[in-house]
């Protein structure tokens, strides 16, 4: 099983609400949790040379959505696994998700010990897996 306490973690949330949800989540199970309001915040943080080990990614954000995020950020050759966070993926979102290379996806509401179980997952794989696809 991967420990999880030596990963970093970059959360990409328009809601503050939920990214602090995240952090108590994974505040005690990981090294670091940097945060991101938004998909140009994010790309910001990444190309500033701070790279995570996994990304954590909501859909539906203003500025940026995260389907254009996810393919930004693998344009630009970041190749980490990245996990989707939304209230609502359709079919040619998810689709479109997994043909961008994520590891995998949660609907919200989302719980702790699923976000947690799915972390391990992804850590622990090399291939692509989509949970509750």
């Amino acid at each position: 099983m991967h420990d999880l306490s030596n990963i970093i973690v970059l959360v990409i949330d328009d809601s503050y609400v939920n990214r602090q949800l995240m952090k108590s989540i994974l505040d005690t199970k990981i090294k670091e949790i940097t945060e991101a309001g938004d998909g140009i915040e994010a790309l910001e943080i990444l190309e500033s040379g701070i790279l995570p080990d996994m990304i954590i990614l909501d859909l539906m954000m203003p500025v940026m959505d995260g389907v254009e995020t996810l393919k930004k950020i693998r344009e630009l050759g970041y190749s980490m696994p990245i996990i989707v966070i939304t209230a609502d993926i359709d079919g040619s979102k998810r689709t479109k998700c997994l043909e961008l290379g994520i590891s995998g996806y949660i609907n919200k509401p989302i719980h702790g010990s699923q976000v947690v179980k799915l972390i391990r997952e992804v850590l622990n794989k090399t291939d692509i897996i989509s949970e509750e696809c």
